[in-house]
């Protein structure tokens, strides 16, 4: 596998994971910053930021993808436009 396809790898699996590890609940994710990180936050204040981070993982996936659709489609342009195939039989 190459570099650049261990990066875009890594740029897919670091959103979904958020996504995944994202508690669904505040109150949760309030205990997870006091318990990981000594730091404590209100029930609302951890809504907005479970929010933040839902709207930035979907965000950057989206992106992601953007990108890729957009790499497969100017690829298609250029094997249509280069007609570089192999010869077809005309009759």
């Amino acid at each position: 596998m190459s570099a650049a396809a261990l990066r875009e790898a890594a740029g897919y699996a670091l959103p979904t994971a958020a996504l995944v590890l994202l508690p669904k609940c505040p109150a949760c994710l309030a205990a997870y910053l006091a318990i990981g990180a000594g730091i404590g936050v209100t029930v609302a204040t951890a809504a907005a930021l479970r929010w933040a981070l839902l709207g930035l993982s979907v965000g950057s996936l989206a992106v992601l993808a953007a990108r890729r659709i957009g790499r497969v489609g100017s690829a298609r342009r250029e094997r249509a436009a280069c007609r570089c195939g192999p010869p077809t039989e005309s009759r």
